[in-house]
């Protein structure tokens, strides 16, 4: 027997509407921000961040899309709690990812980016700090418990983790014209961990079957 099959639980289908959530919200989150670029004259993916498209004329799209983002991880996290892997730094991680899920949802919901807003007290940052902690912490500790799955999970983990802590300080020696790219690629480290645990509780419910 597997160890994805030892780990089952008795309702193997639960999982699975989280995947498919977790697949949604990837795409609208990507989607969102294409949308919003390609909506502005004089804008691009490429010089122009995600905080200066989410805020203005059509940031709409990517509040959208980042709040989906949002609902979609949080189901993660609540399908990874349930499904019996790991020990306590596993659970802590499933804790960690829902914290992260909910501080990308205020950061799309508070506007602190918009320089035509109120002063935010500097909230956005902390927020924005907060997910980038977040995340690789929950990656982290999540990687042993998906290492009962198969241990290329535990590695895919780990992997994450080291490029987005290589991309940071990377990201502040950019030059300025190309800051947009190089942000839209460190946060697609998140978007790509996301949906590859979208899929892993798809193919979950498609083996209990």
């Amino acid at each position: 027997m597997s160890d994805l099959a030892i780990h089952e639980v008795d309702r193997p289908r639960s999982f699975a509407w989280a995947g498919y959530v977790g697949l949604i919200g990837c795409v609208a989150a990507v989607a969102g921000d294409v949308a919003s670029v390609a909506l502005r004259d004089g804008m691009t993916l490429i010089s122009d961040s995600i905080s200066r498209t989410a805020a203005g004329d059509h940031s709409i799209h990517v509040d959208a899309g980042l709040c989906l983002f949002a609902f979609g991880m949080l189901a993660i996290a609540w399908a990874l709690h349930n499904w019996k892997l790991g020990g306590k730094a596993y659970r802590y991680g499933t804790i960690s990812l829902a914290l992260c899920a909910v501080s990308i949802f205020f950061l799309a919901v508070w506007n602190g980016y918009d320089p035509d807003a109120a002063d935010d007290l500097g909230l956005h940052m902390m927020l924005l700090y907060a997910m980038s902690v977040l995340f690789p912490l929950s990656a982290l500790l999540l990687a042993g418990g998906l290492g009962e799955v198969h241990r290329n999970w535990k590695f895919f983990c780990w992997a994450v983790v080291a490029l987005w802590i290589i991309s940071g300080p990377i990201y502040y020696v950019n030059p300025d014209h190309l800051k947009g790219l190089f942000e839209r690629v460190t946060m697609s480290l998140i978007v790509v961990w996301v949906a590859a645990i979208s899929v892993l509780l798809i193919q979950r419910n498609w083996r209990a079957q």
